[in-house]
């Protein structure tokens, strides 16, 4: 489909149709009537644009729904949903969509969303699903959209969008179970570099408070902490410096990273600061921190460590990122990091040889994450280009063999 719903420039195989949503989809365009509603701790799920996820699937967080009696629900019957449906956001973030599972059945849609339920013996659910995820069709999508603030989409207009598609059930199960599994591999990174993030957090706070070695704690001004480590102001442990302004049409295209207050910004020809180096957020993104290993430019933006007293910078980086230096935010519209204020801070730390540990661990924790990171990427771009090339039959899916728990279409 092009950007204006027209059928694919190139032949289509001799297997595959041109049809518009109306001709395989029934639409259900009917809002409730939701004004002065009641809600209730437990009763038939509301769906509404903000629980539609980017890949097409519904959230399953209970949590994070709202709910409504069976008695009032029973009043929108058109809009109640099957397994199967899927839902459309028609204004504002018009053409995201949701793919209805069972545990959804017999939900109801709110305002701006709008119901299409495939017909079943045209087209399978999970491959409109993935359909209607297409750059293609979001180019269609707003090509039959009128040019006003809002993004919507009419009934009318939607039903005249056409798409290609097998004219066998069997091979859009097949294509549907082929994405299905790349999505669920990214759906595995994704979940993994939430479980390493968490890791970090629990680590930070457990290798912060208790330290390696399990030894007794003390009492001091700042609560308990273990008998070896030092309590002293932050100037003792470090000495922070505010960095060096420079502007776009000063910098000279280069290999040294010049470091906002958000991270690395772009890069110059000119080092200000050796490596390893720590910088913090001093304006804007307050309190962030980021860890150098080569030489750099911290922008004027931030703060960077000029004196780290003998300690493990690694360590330093961690240890900056326990501070919460985004609690001095004002609240201002631009607040900013005093390290006069910060260097008075009272700190505990570790000798030298606990600090390299402990930072050799946070490390091997962060590199994992960043590894899921770069996996998680790849595999996107991957899903990207495999959707599109299966959407437009340039791989044809005949001849696999994808078995029956392979499937995800919901027929």
């Amino acid at each position: 489909m092009n950007g204006n719903g027209e059928p694919h420039d190139n032949c289509l195989p001799e297997d595959w149709v041109e049809a518009s949503i109306g001709e395989i989809t029934d639409l259900v365009y009917r809002y409730p009537t939701y004004f002065g509603i009641t809600y209730v701790d437990e009763g038939v799920p509301e769906v509404r644009g903000e629980l539609l996820l980017e890949n097409g699937e519904i959230e399953s967080d209970a949590s994070k729904f709202r709910f409504i009696t069976e008695q009032t629900a029973n009043k929108f019957p058109k809009v109640r949903l099957n397994s199967g449906d899927i839902i459309m956001s028609v204004r504002g973030t018009m053409g995201k969509i949701g793919i209805v599972r069972e545990q959804l059945q017999g939900a109801v849609i709110t305002a701006n969303l709008i119901r299409l339920s495939p017909r079943r013996e045209l087209l399978l659910p999970d491959f409109f699903r993935l359909a209607l995820l297409t750059p293609e069709f979001g180019r269609a999508l707003n090509g039959a959209s009128p040019q006003t603030t809002i993004k919507t989409i009419t009934a009318p207009a939607l039903k005249e969008l056409k798409f290609a598609n097998p004219n066998s059930i069997e091979a859009q199960r097949k294509i549907a179970a082929v994405s299905g599994h790349m999505q669920r591999t990214i759906e595995q990174q994704e979940r993994l570099i939430v479980l390493t993030t968490e890791l970090k957090k629990a680590l930070l706070h457990k290798l912060f408070t208790e330290g390696l070695r399990g030894e007794p704690q003390k009492q001091t001004e700042i609560g308990p902490v273990p008998e070896s480590w030092e309590v002293a102001h932050l100037d003792n442990f470090c000495v922070l410096q505010r960095g060096f302004d420079i502007i776009k049409k000063e910098q000279v295209l280069g290999e040294i990273p010049v470091v906002s207050s958000g991270g690395i910004a772009s890069y110059h020809n000119v080092a200000k600061v050796k490596a390893p180096g720590v910088v913090v957020g001093r304006k804007g993104t307050l309190g962030k921190v980021h860890y150098l290993a080569v030489d750099y430019w911290p922008h004027d933006t931030t703060l960077w460590v000029k004196d780290f007293k003998g300690n493990d910078p690694l360590f330093t980086s961690y240890f900056l990122q326990t501070l919460r230096f985004e609690r001095y935010n004002s609240g201002a519209s631009n607040p900013t990091l005093n390290r006069n204020t910060v260097h008075g801070e009272l700190v505990a730390y570790p000798q030298k040889k606990e600090q390299t540990e402990i930072g050799r661990i946070l490390k091997s924790v962060e590199d994992k994450a960043a590894g899921h990171e770069r996996k998680l990427h790849t595999f996107t771009d991957l899903f990207r280009t495999l959707l599109h090339q299966l959407m437009t039959a340039q791989i044809r899916v005949h001849d696999l063999d994808v078995g029956e728990t392979e499937a995800t279409g919901t027929d």
